[in-house]
């Protein structure tokens, strides 16, 4: 059957005067033209966000804002986890099925989620990679939100993390504002055949 593609292009809207260079970034996506759904095993989501100290505020805030929402929306048929990090990463909520019980739980471990601390990316993975191994084979999807940039210390724990997370789940990237560096969300979308796009700013993550 043949797929129906999407291309979207981003940029941010708010750069300081005097800049030279924009970057842009294009989302391509495929559907399939029957609009039938796809079936093959059971789901996972996992849901990665940035807690390190350059979240604090409104941007912590609107992040919890945006995971309570999104873990509200989950089918009961799909199964979630919830990672929180900095320089190290925090399970926030262990794999369950996303039942009504189960979501008033992880909102509650939602809302505990404090912003401190730098930022190593590679944690973050490794977390996400232990669950989505403790699950059975099927969907396996996840979505990392940071504001920042990842330790210059950890890019070698990183190359080796990634190399270990392909294949095993895909991986959506979001940066909030402009500090954040394109090329380092692209390469870990990249090695997890997910998307990078931007959010100019923390109203918006939701």
């Amino acid at each position: 059957m043949a797929n129906e593609f999407k291309a979207d292009v981003f940029q941010n809207q708010f750069v300081p005067r005097g800049v030279g260079e924009v970057h842009a970034i294009m989302t391509v996506t495929a559907a399939d033209a029957s609009g039938t759904p796809s079936t093959g095993g059971p789901r996972l989501f996992g849901i990665l966000c940035d807690s390190s100290g350059s979240m604090e505020g409104n941007k912590i805030v609107a992040a919890r804002g945006a995971m309570a929402r999104l873990v509200s929306m989950l089918p009961e048929d799909c199964s979630f986890f919830i990672v929180a990090g900095c320089e190290r990463a925090g399970l926030v909520y262990p794999v369950a099925r996303a039942t009504q019980e189960n979501k008033v739980r992880a909102m509650s471990s939602i809302n505990k989620i404090r912003a401190d601390g730098g930022t190593a990316i590679s944690t973050w993975l490794a977390a996400a990679l232990a669950q989505f191994r403790s699950f059975p084979p099927g969907f396996r999807q996840a979505v990392l939100l940071t504001d920042g940039q990842n330790d210059e210390k950890d890019e070698a724990q990183l190359d080796a993390v990634l190399a270990a997370c392909e294949g095993n789940f895909q991986c959506d990237c979001r940066g909030v504002g402009t500090d954040w560096k394109v090329d380092e969300l692209r390469k870990i979308a990249g090695r997890l055949l997910g998307t990078t796009d931007i959010i100019p700013s923390p109203s918006q993550i939701e």
